[in-house]
């Protein structure tokens, strides 16, 4: 199984509180993901995303951002 977690926040979810409770949300299904993990931040918004490879393929574990960095995605599936 993967794992998604996140902390949205108007204005204040730099702060390293918040990012000390992702870190300690992902830590604690690490199990979940083995095959590796990603973290997007901007200045309302902290994101985690886990891993857990069901086919060989090299895939960036996410988040996903769009090309134009307006979009961000996190999903528990493969494309």
């Amino acid at each position: 199984m993967c794992f998604v977690a996140g902390i949205l926040h108007k204005s204040r979810a730099l702060d390293e509180k918040n990012f000390s409770n992702l870190k300690s949300m992902a830590l604690a299904m690490k199990h979940r993901a083995p095959d590796g993990s990603g973290f997007y931040q901007d200045q309302d918004c902290l994101m985690s995303h886990g891993l857990l490879r069901l086919y060989a393929n090299k895939t960036n574990p996410g988040p996903y951002t769009s090309n134009n960095k307006r979009w961000v995605l996190s999903f528990n599936g493969e494309i």
